[in-house]
């Protein structure tokens, strides 16, 4: 068998797997999962609707049923709706979409690591602040960073992973 890497971009020789350290608690922060099973009974619900779907069909790419349910629920046009499998893949189709190759992005961390994994992706150029001491958003650092120097994308997660801290409306506004 032939070595395929090489027709492998670039790139993507360069990133490291993208993975989570794995722990036995019975409380996972580091994810953003309940600590909770569902009852039974919603478990039982959710397999007797499974059971009376076609399985020898792909489901729909689109499932326009669900983008206009949550339109409605969210009392937004549906083609404001992305719908994807996670936040990871949203967030990849968002960057690829949006960030043209060589794009300068800003990231204050710590930050979700896949960030730094999908701006190494699009080729971008990374910058980045880190949160103030107090772990507050350095929002004026943020602001006059950006006078100074333009970015193609400024990633502002909040509330942010791993420190949990939220960006108030009125900085996210200033910024």
């Amino acid at each position: 068998m032939s070595n395929f890497l090489h027709t492998v971009k670039p790139v993507i020789q360069t990133l490291k797997p993208y993975s989570l350290k794995s722990f036995d608690f019975d409380i996972k922060l580091n994810q953003n999962e309940s600590p909770y099973d569902l009852p039974p009974e919603f478990k039982k619900e959710i397999l007797e609707e499974f059971s009376r779907l076609p399985w020898n069909r792909y489901p729909s790419y689109t499932n326009h049923r669900l983008t206009e349910k949550l339109a409605a629920f969210l009392e937004v046009e549906p083609d404001r709706v992305l719908i994807g499998n996670g936040s990871n893949e949203l967030l990849q189709m968002l960057i690829s979409l949006i960030v043209p190759a060589r794009s300068k992005i800003l990231l204050v961390t710590p930050t979700f690591a896949i960030y730094q994994q999908l701006a190494r992706l699009a080729e971008a150029e990374i910058s980045e602040i880190e949160f103030a001491s107090d772990w507050s958003f350095p929002v004026e650092m943020i602001i006059s960073y950006l006078k100074e120097r333009p970015v193609n994308l400024c990633i502002l997660c909040s509330p942010n992973s791993p420190t949990g801290v939220n960006l108030q409306q009125g900085d996210l506004m200033r910024i």
